[in-house]
Formats: structure tokens, sequence, C-alpha cells
């Protein structure tokens, strides 16, 4: 299944492709301070793949708190958080803020990750990000993601 979207103002567009049906997917509630803000509605699967598209290489910032485990998509002109990713080498994997999809609406099943002890916050943001990215992720109209 294909889905669409894009931040509000339409400078930065989303795509996502699953095999699984929207309300088969869990959404998670990210802990951190970030997403807390941003009520973010998180998605992620490893089979799925996203494609992010900047209309404007000036319209896609990236924004790094933290631990800096991951990079945050924000869209400069209209201030949307479209997505996290995090890049490995040649990869990038992400987690899309589902709110970004015009279907939004159809992804229902919502979940919360428990907070991790404060002492074990970096090892617990890195495996819970490695084990439940979403697989293949492309940014295009941006030159400097890595």
């Amino acid at each position: 299944m294909k889905h669409a979207g894009c931040c509000h103002c339409g400078a930065i567009r989303i795509e996502l492709e699953t095999s699984r049906a929207p309300q088969d997917h869990v959404l998670g509630a990210c802990q951190c301070s970030f997403c807390r803000k941003h009520n973010t509605r998180a998605f992620s699967d490893p089979s799925a793949a996203v494609v992010i598209t900047a209309e404007n290489p000036h319209a896609l910032q990236l924004y790094e708190f933290g631990l800096k485990t991951s990079k945050q998509v924000i869209c400069n002109r209209c201030g949307v958080y479209v997505a996290m990713i995090l890049i490995e080498g040649e990869r990038v994997f992400s987690v899309l803020n589902i709110d970004t999809l015009d279907d939004r609406a159809l992804f229902k099943r919502e979940s919360r990750y428990p907070e991790a002890p404060l002492g074990g916050r970096h090892a617990a943001a890195k495996t819970r990000l490695n084990s439940n990215l979403t697989g293949e992720t492309r940014v295009f109209g941006y030159t400097n993601v890595a």
C-alpha cells in the first residue's frame, strides 16, 4: 500500500510504501522531550520504504539534540516535524511522523514506548532505533544528509 503526504506548506513531500494495512500498524509514542513536545505518532516498519522529497533544499532542516542518535527532519518554512532519520554508512533509516500523511486517520493502533532508565538512555535508544526503523529511506532535494 502506498500513502502520500507532506508538511503543512507542501515544501516537503512524503511517500510511504508498506505491505500491511494501516490498521495493522502499531504507532509508537517516543518518550524523548522532542517527540513529546510535538505530540508525535511515530511509524516504523523494517519492511516498509519511505521517500522524503524537499522541493527546495533550503526547506529541509536537520536538527540534532541530546544524545545525537538521530536527526530530525523539519520543514524550515512551516515548522512541521516530518521524520527522524538515522544514517549508518550509505544507508538511511527512519521513523515517520504519521500525521504528515494525507490518510493519517487510517492509522489508529497506538502504543507507548516504555521510558528507559536514565543510566541506560543511550543504549536503550540505539537498541530501539536499530530494531524498529523503517528499512529503506531515501531523502531527495537535500545534499548534506550525512
